[in-house]
């Protein structure tokens, strides 16, 4: 049983081998190529039988059917000429004849007469400071290579020819420079070469960027040589020979672009990639590169405090980047915001003050609201200004129920008032903190007893306190004082109508309540006929009824004049008569 499964398992595989052997091919010679109405080919290496003829099939029409031009039955002929007079188009195809009964006869590639076919250039893009060129393969099957050639000065010519391969590095590119153009044509055997198409040209990134200019300018030649078109660009940007990273997309026609983000002392680098309509391919610029030595300008430029100082002058604090370069700063005040006016100027060296500040002598109490900027000229004649501010004004009238004080807020862009405290001074060294109030409260009552003499004379300021958010998000404390405002009761004299200098009350003089008021004083007792009999400077020393010469004048009626200025520099004369008694 097993023998016989053997002896048809060998029947099997005879059988299986005669059906292969009656169905094998016979290779075609491959044509190569047409050139001058000539068709030149290579034999194939055929050894089922005896050669009989090369048979050459040729149409006008690649969609009719093929006839039978010619058999050559000289084995060592290669080529033939098929005159062409009117240079119509031709296809051919070759068959082997050979003595191979059974067998099936391949036929060649079919070409045409004409030039081969273009390849399409898929892109030219600068890779690391050479031209990387692509393309697809020619649909003309006769190719066999391909002619790089370059636009120059001198012309177009011819700078390579490469075989098998779709791509070539044009090492002796300079596409810093400039742009630079190429063409790819498809070579077949015979030397025909396809025709020029359009060329295609690496883009051209330039850029400016100017010791003033915070910017970098690009400016570039669009890829243009897509049938469709650039669907978008991107650029990109690499610092101190980082990482590219990718700054923005923009249109795909655009020509120039504004990069904003410059800082000094660094290496800037810049690309532009163009990427094609069907985002198939892509091609990088030249890498457009610049170390920038700009103009330091002026950066978190706030005014960070505008506080009274316990003098009444006004201390004004600001912020700015110490590496700024600055040719001028001016400081600014008004009793309006549409009227300030420059009250200091300096030069202010480099680096500048870590901790600038200003102060602005008042003189006396500011009775009217204060508004200050600082403004700063760079190198380059850029002039920057901060936001207005003005310190905290503080009133303090006199009412029935005590004192009153109202302010005008703290204004300090880019401040968080966290809380006003209320102060008052009393005389001793340190003043008191009377009350602490919410940031949105701009007015206080401090109930006193009006008829307490200790309160005729009472004095505030006020402090708000929080934090200042600069530009770049870090945050200050500050404490901003208000100016003192005082409340002064108006002093108020009785005077008696009759004194006896040798009684119970000897002296004439006036009885004064709240006199911490008073600045200067005077009394003057006259006679009747005009004449001074008295004088004095003090409120406490009276006239005991004698004259300037020490000598007692008789009993009557006398007339006085006392006059007296208040610290607030009001003024008041108070006239009537007394009666001296012996």
């Amino acid at each position: 049983m097993k023998k016989r499964s053997l002896y048809f398992l060998f029947l099997g595989i005879i059988f299986l081998s005669l059906n292969q052997a009656s169905t094998a091919q016979v290779i075609a010679p491959q044509l190569i190529c047409i050139k001058n109405d000539t068709l030149k080919w290579e034999p194939a290496s055929i050894t089922c039988g005896p050669f009989i003829s090369y048979d050459i099939y040729f149409s006008t029409d690649f969609s009719i059917p093929f006839s039978l031009l010619i058999s050559i039955t000289d084995p060592d002929l290669h080529e033939f000429f098929h005159e062409n007079i009117t240079a119509e188009k031709r296809y051919y195809y070759l068959k082997g004849n050979y003595n191979c009964p059974g067998e099936i006869f391949l036929s060649s590639d079919t070409l045409d007469n004409r030039l081969p076919l273009a390849e399409a250039i898929s892109s030219v893009s600068v890779e690391n400071n050479n031209v990387l060129i692509r393309w697809t393969k020619s649909p003309s099957p006769e190719t066999i290579g391909y002619i790089i050639y370059k636009i120059t000065d001198i012309g177009t010519i011819p700078i390579d020819t490469v075989f098998d391969i779709n791509n070539y590095l044009d090492l002796n590119s300079n596409p810093s420079t400039a742009s630079e153009s190429y063409y790819v044509n498809a070579l077949d055997a015979c030397g025909n070469t396809s025709l020029f198409g359009i060329p295609h040209q690496t883009i051209f990134l330039e850029v400016n960027q100017e010791d003033c200019k915070r910017s970098a300018d690009l400016q570039w030649s669009p890829y243009s040589s897509w049938p469709e078109g650039a669907a978008y660009q991107e650029v990109w940007v690499e610092t101190n020979n980082g990482t590219a990273l990718l700054v923005e997309k923009i249109a795909g026609n655009a020509g120039q672009y504004s990069y904003k983000l410059i800082n000094d002392s660094t290496n800037y680098c810049f690309y532009i990639k163009s990427v094609r309509e069907d985002l198939q391919d892509s091609s990088w610029s030249n890498a457009a590169c610049f170390y920038t030595d700009i103009i330091q300008p002026v950066r978190n430029f706030v005014i960070t405090n505008a506080s009274f100082t316990e003098e009444e002058d006004i201390l004004l604090t600001w912020n700015w980047n110490t590496n700024a370069e600055l040719e001028e700063v001016k400081l600014l005040r008004g009793e309006s915001i549409s009227d300030l006016q420059v009250f200091s100027s300096f030069f202010p060296g480099f680096p500048l003050d870590s901790n600038p500040s200003e102060i602005f002598e008042q003189g006396t109490a500011s009775s009217s609201k204060n508004y200050f900027q600082v403004s700063s000229t760079d190198l380059c004649l850029i002039e920057e200004k901060t936001p207005i501010a003005s310190p905290v004004l503080l009133t303090v009238n006199v009412s029935n129920d005590g004192n009153y004080l109202s302010w005008l807020p703290l204004q300090l862009p880019g401040s968080i008032i966290e809380s006003y405290q209320v102060y008052k001074k009393d005389g001793s060294f340190f003043p008191s903190l009377i009350e602490t109030l919410s940031p949105n409260v701009e007015s206080y009552t401090e109930q006193i007893n009006p008829f307490d003499e200790a309160n005729d004379l009472a004095c505030y300021y006020v402090e708000a306190s929080g934090a200042m958010i600069l530009p770049d998000s870090s945050t200050l404390p500050f404490v901003s004082r208000s100016n003192s405002s005082c409340a002064k009761r108006e002093p108020t004299i009785f005077m008696p109508n009759a004194f006896m200098p040798r009684g119970k009350f000897p002296e004439f003089k006036p009885v004064i309540r709240f006199d911490k008021s008073i600045d200067t004083y005077s009394m003057e007792v006259y006679d009747r006929w005009g004449k001074r009999l008295f004088f004095s400077a003090d409120p406490d020393i009276g006239w005991r009824g004698k004259d300037m010469n020490g000598n007692d004048i008789k009993q009557g009626l006398y007339p006085y004049r006392i006059q007296y200025q208040l610290t607030s520099g009001e003024e008041f004369t108070k006239k009537g008569t007394v009666t001296l008694l012996r």
